[in-house]
Order: C-alpha cells, then sequence, then structure tokens
C-alpha cells in the first residue's frame, strides 16, 4: 500500500511541537506555554518555552528557537529536507516538496545511480573483480567493510553499464545527463568508469548521488575520477559520508574533515566517525553550513602538511567565518594520510595531532614568519605588512588583539625593547586597511547610512544581546507587524522592505508586508512555511515568543516613528552626497530645499518620540 504523501504544510499542521519536544525534553505547563530545560546548552534554570499553539519554540538562553522542523534539524543533526522526512515518515507519510517535473528528474537520476551501484556491487564480487579485491585486500578492508561503505568494481567492458541502464528502460539521453555514461560520436554510448574501484556517494537523504573510481591500473589516468556535476550531485555542496558522520558530528560538537575516501573509511573504522572527506576539490562556505546545521563547534582539516587541500584552505581562510564555525588545521607528519597514519599510529596519536590543531590564520603568519626568515630588518617591514593584511579580515576584536600581540613577539624574538613599537605598526596598517576596505565597500550604500545613523536607534532595549542599535530596531519592526498587522491597512507605505538592512530581517519582511497590507494576520503558522532556512525560522520564533508582554499599541507606533526618522535621515544623506557631486546651480539649489525639508521633518519626528508621543 502506497504511503501518504505530505507536503511541508501537512507535516506542520498534523505534528504535536508538544510531543515532538517531550520525547528529548521533559516540559512543565506554565500558562498556555510549556518550560523545559534547553538540550541545547547547559543551564540550570529553565529558560526554554515552547508554544503548541503557535508551534514554535524559543530559548532565551541560547536564543536558539523555531519551529517542529528547526527542533528536529538541531537536535538530530539533520537538513531540513531530512527533518521533513523524519516527520513525515513519524506521522506514516513520505515527504515531497519538489514540483511533479522535478521529482521525475531526480527520482530517475537516483534510480539510475542505485542500478549502477547494485551493478558495481556485484562486479565486485564476480571473477571481474578479483584484482579489485585484492586491491582493497592490500589497503586492509575486508569484503563486508566493503560492503558497508558502498564499494564496487567497474568492470574493463567499455559500455556493460550502458547496455544494463537501456534494458532497464533508461534513455539514451538520460542516461548521459546522469554522468554515469558518454556519448560516442557514431552513436550509442560507452561507460564513464572502467576498470576502477568504485565509492558510492551517498547525500544526506541516503540516496546515492554519484560515485568515485579508483584506477586499479598504473597507466590509466586520472588516479580519481568523480561523477560530473548534476542536479542530484554538487561536489561543492557534498561532503563523503556526511550521511554516517551526521550523528557523531551532533554528539561529539566537533567535524574531522579529510580528503580520500580511503582516509574517510578509515577514520570510520577507527571509531572516528564524525568524519567527512570533500571530493577534490577545496573545503567551501558550502561545506561548512553543512557542518554547522549539525551543531559543530569546530572542524579539524586532518591533511597532510603538502596537500593541496590545506594550501587551497590557508586561501580561503575567511570561510569559517562566513559559515560561524572554528576551523582549525592539524597537520599530519610528512609522509602520511590519515588513513597511513591510523594504520600505522593508532586513533590515539591522530587524537593528539587534533589536540594540536591551530587556526588558519595562525598557520598563515607562521608561513609569512618562515618567509621573511634570516632577511635583513629592512626587508621585514614587509612582513608587517603582509601580516596587517591577514589581521585586518578578522571580525573578533579580541582574536585581533591577540594575534597583533602574537605576530610583534615573534617578529621581535628576543629584543622585546620594540615591540610596543612593532604592535603600534600592525594597529596603525589594520586600521588604515580597515578604512580603505570600508569606504570601497559601503560607501554611498543604505549599508553606509545605517551603520552611521544611530542616534534614533540606541534608546531602544533589545531582546538580542550583542544586537547592533539598527538591528535591534528592525527586529522591533517586525514584533510591530506581527503584534499589530492591521496597522497596514490604512498606511501600506508605512514599512518598505528596503528599511531593514539586515538580509535575514529584510527576508522576514518580505514575507509580512504583502498579508499585512490586504489586512490578514502574517501569523507563525503561515510565515513558518516561507522559509528553509533555520535562522529565519529561529528568528521568527524570537520574535513571535518574546515580544507580547511589551508590544501594545503605544509601543508599536513609537517604534514606527523611529523607523521614519531613520529613513528621513537616510534619504537626506542620499541628497547630500548628490549635493556634493552636482554642479548645476539650479538642480543645486533644489537639492538644497528638499534637504533642509527633510532636516525639518527629521527634527520634528525626533522630537516626538524622544517626547513619547
Amino acid at each position: 500500500m502506497a504511503q501518504k504523501v505530505l507536503d511541508v504544510e501537512d507535516i506542520r499542521r498534523l505534528s504535536d511541537l508538544g510531543e515532538v519536544i517531550s520525547a528529548q525534553v521533559a516540559l512543565k505547563r506554565v500558562g498556555r506555554r510549556l518550560r523545559g530545560v534547553c538540550p541545547f546548552h547547559s543551564e540550570k534554570s529553565p529558560s526554554f518555552y515552547v508554544d503548541p499553539d503557535k508551534g514554535l519554540w524559543h530559548c532565551f538562553g541560547c536564543k536558539a528557537g523555531g519551529d517542529v522542523f528547526r527542533f528536529v534539524e538541531l537536535s538530530m543533526g539533520l537538513s531540513f529536507p531530512e527533518a521533513a522526512q523524519w516527520l513525515a515518515r513519524r506521522l506514516g507519510g513520505e515527504f515531497r516538496r519538489r514540483s511533479t517535473a522535478q521529482t521525475s528528474e531526480t527520482q530517475r537520476l537516483a534510480d539510475m545511480n542505485s542500478e549502477a551501484a547494485g551493478f558495481f556491487r556485484r562486479m565486485l564480487f564476480a571473477q571481474e573483480g578479483e584484482a579489485a579485491r585484492a586491491y582493497l585486500e592490500e589497503r586492509g578492508l575486508s569484503s563486508e567493510e566493503a560492503i558497508r561503505f558502498g564499494l564496487g568494481y567497474a568492470p574493463q567492458d567499455w559500455s556493460r553499464l550502458f547496455d544494463l541502464l537501456r534494458d532497464k528502460g533508461f534513455g539514451e539521453q538520460e542516461i548521459f545527463r546522469s554522468g554515469l555514461c558518454l556519448s560516442r560520436p557514431s552513436g550509442g554510448g560507452y561507460d564513464r568508469f572502467r576498470n576502477r574501484l568504485i565509492f558510492s556517494i551517498f547525500d544526506t537523504q541516503q540516496r546515492i548521488v554519484g560515485f568515485g573510481g579508483r584506477a586499479l591500473a598504473e597507466e590509466d589516468e586520472p588516479k580519481y575520477l568523480n561523477s560530473p556535476e548534476t542536479p542530484l550531485f554538487q561536489k561543492g555542496r557534498t561532503l563523503y559520508g556526511l550521511s554516517w558522520a551526521s550523528r557523531a558530528i551532533a554528539s561529539r560538537q566537533r567535524a574531522v574533515v579529510v580528503e580520500g575516501y580511503f582516509d574517510l573509511i578509515r577514520c570510520h573504522l577507527c571509531g572516528i566517525e564524525e568524519a567527512v572527506a570533500t571530493l577534490g576539490t577545496a573545503l567551501t562556505a558550502a561545506h561548512l553550513v553543512l557542518l554547522r546545521r549539525r551543531r559543530t563547534e569546530k572542524v579539524f582539516l586532518a591533511f597532510d602538511a603538502d596537500s593541496a587541500g590545506l594550501r587551497a584552505a590557508l586561501r580561503s581562510r575567511e570561510i569559517g567565518a562566513e559559515a560561524e564555525v572554528k576551523v582549525l588545521a592539524a597537520e599530519l607528519p610528512a609522509g602520511h594520510d590519515p588513513d597511513s597514519y591510523l594504520l600505522s599510529e593508532g586513533p590515539e596519536a591522530l587524537e593528539k595531532v587534533l589536540a594540536k590543531g591551530k587556526p588558519l590564520v595562525e598557520l598563515t603568519l607562521e608561513g609569512i614568519l618562515k618567509k621573511y626568515e634570516g632577511q635583513p630588518a629592512n626587508q621585514r617591514l614587509g612582513l608587517l605588512k603582509e601580516g596587517a593584511e591577514i589581521l585586518c579580515g578578522l571580525q573578533d576584536a579580541a582574536e585581533k588583539a591577540y594575534y597583533i600581540s602574537w605576530l610583534g613577539e615573534r617578529y621581535c624574538g628576543e629584543g622585546r625593547e620594540n615591540l610596543a613599537k612593532v604592535e603600534q605598526i600592525l594597529v596603525s596598517q589594520i586600521a588604515a586597511l580597515s578604512r580603505k576596505a570600508g569606504r570601497s565597500r559601503y560607501a554611498g550604500t543604505p549599508q553606509a547610512e545605517s551603520r552611521q545613523d544611530t542616534t534614533a536607534e540606541e534608546a531602544l532595549s533589545s531582546q538580542v544581546s550583542g544586537a547592533t542599535p539598527s538591528a535591534k530596531l528592525e527586529r522591533q519592526v517586525l514584533a510591530c507587524l506581527l503584534a499589530q498587522p492591521s496597522i497596514l491597512v490604512n498606511r501600506p507605505e508605512l514599512i518598505q522592505p528596503e528599511d531593514f538592512c539586515e538580509p535575514a530581517h529584510r527576508r522576514l519582511a518580505e514575507a509580512m508586508l504583502p498579508l499585512a497590507r490586504q489586512g490578514e494576520e502574517p501569523g507563525s503558522d503561515r510565515l513558518s512555511l516561507c522559509f528553509e532556512e533555520g535562522e529565519l525560522r529561529s528568528l521568527l520564533a524570537e520574535l513571535v515568543l518574546g515580544a507580547e508582554p511589551w508590544m501594545n499599541a503605544a509601543e508599536v507606533e513609537k517604534t514606527l516613528k523611529r523607523l521614519q526618522a531613520i529613513r528621513v535621515e537616510k534619504r537626506r544623506r542620499e541628497l547630500a552626497l548628490l549635493l556634493e557631486k552636482e554642479k548645476e546651480e539650479e538642480k543645486r539649489r533644489l537639492l538644497q530645499e528638499e534637504i533642509h525639508a527633510l532636516a525639518r521633518e527629521r527634527s520634528r519626528q525626533v522630537g516626538r518620540w524622544v517626547v513619547g508621543e
């Protein structure tokens, strides 16, 4: 009997949030809400609240929050589609999100890959696979382990798989689109993988999305060959072994990234089950986002010291900051990769290497120090310039201060009398680079205006510790829309998406404003269906569950007046920039008149909200 198909709205409507969370958290009723100790951070006093009626939860301690999907994502280390599938199966159904055409195409690709994987597995244990089995034995892998990790063998024949897929009813063009086979100029097709050990690549939904092939003959090139990119498989967004590692990553709150298929398999066999592997590409921000979703706090790069992957990571050290995870490089001894090191030294030795992992910025600075080692003093000043360029990119002020001292001490060596002077040179160079970057990146943009114009917002309180004044105001405006959506029925121009500089705030506003302008309540149940991003659903939960105690009509009106004052000031500054560049007298006069009018309007608005009108 076919299982019922459930979409996001069905799953949200049918899932009992309190029941789902109660399976992991002891909850007590407090009024119409439930309260418990947060499962996502250590706390003694419960600050984790659940509102079953609204389908939202929020922790006022660690700020985590969202809907039923978000809870399953965070608690089980799953992506949104995986969480939806888990909830759907809990309800006795299957999750479907895409259109029929999209589902059909990707399902056909997945079906072809599944057929191919079965073929490769059979070939590994057939007579043709004898050489592949012997190679696995040399690498220390048994037949049972080969089956566990989805290994196989592609025979030497030119079109064995192509013929099989056609016999299974797949058309030539879709076979070619899958990347499993290539077309011949004379007609027909031939297999991409021939005489290769095959590694099946799974996505986090346990679908086979692609393959990697290791050449068994010395003369065959390249040594490793991966499937081309398809709608199912993008190397920059796929990590080998992530489906096996997700729970361990969430449990240990760390991930170990390696570069090879055998490295990954050896890590898992040795109990390092939080290991994943890149697929012949540099580590990307998308990879780190995948890991962050599994609640990882640290990502260790267990690479050979001479690897291209480590060099690429050093060049792209900012990706860790973008993805909000700490990336550490754990250098293995020369001549070793994780597979060989684990075989010769064991998992305890690798753990010691990981424990010595260094931030990418530190490794980069060490490389600069080595570059200038032994050079005369006048040339070593270049070291400070290059170091300042690296440190300028650090976002955390404490980290930046630490590495200024760190680099200064190593520059001076034992002669510490010049340390203060060297540190001052670094600070000055970093400040100059920051000013230059700020002008080129933000000059004349709304972001620049929002960074400068903080007078009106500074008086506001915020539910979010550490938020900038402008971000605080934006959150309160969104809370206004949730509390009093009718304010826009007769004044649709009162709030615009352009009023929001924070990307997440703007996305939420774009979903809420059309509903509010039509007199419809932009409730949390409707809005949560608009987003798959966990951050947006967490923000929505925080606004809904945190705004009610103070968001009355007077507070709404006061907040909107502050928003109008900032909008007027932004427009005034835009015109001031135009005035600086304008040469024609008449146009200058008109711009000045408009600027003065806006300044008067700004004064009136500030006066109103300061005195509490």
